[in-house]
């Protein structure tokens, strides 16, 4: 992405057609923090505009800290104590995320090159 003169955002001319796909997630993510505010207000809502936010409020729910508590998956029979697997696995999970997006995105730059392929 190139400015113009008028300090304008311009996308090259061959990315004229696509859609990024952090675009697409950026507004994906905004909606839902919209909804999720408007669902936090003490508002008795009609049951066509309840039962969505109730569904995404349950889609959300994970990532609250509060709802999954860690402390059920350790094992507490362990040698290790429960506090240093926490720790342990805090300080693992960005690997962890790291490699499965990796995973991802090799599986989808093997994809287009597939359909490339396919193509010509």
């Amino acid at each position: 992405m190139q400015d113009d003169a008028g300090g304008r955002t311009v996308q090259p001319k061959g990315d004229a057609g696509k859609q990024h796909v952090s675009v697409l997630l950026k507004c994906l993510v905004l909606y839902s923090q919209w909804m999720l505010l408007v669902a936090s207000m003490n508002i008795d809502w009609p049951s066509s505009i309840l039962y969505p936010l109730q569904v995404l409020g349950w889609f959300w729910a994970p990532a609250n800290p509060e709802t999954i508590a860690i402390d059920c998956l350790l094992s507490s029979s362990a040698v290790v104590p429960v506090a240093v697997q926490r720790v342990v696995f805090y300080i693992s999970m960005p690997v962890v995320m790291l490699a499965v997006l990796l995973l991802l995105e090799a599986t989808a730059t093997a994809c287009k090159a597939g359909r490339r392929r396919n193509t010509a």
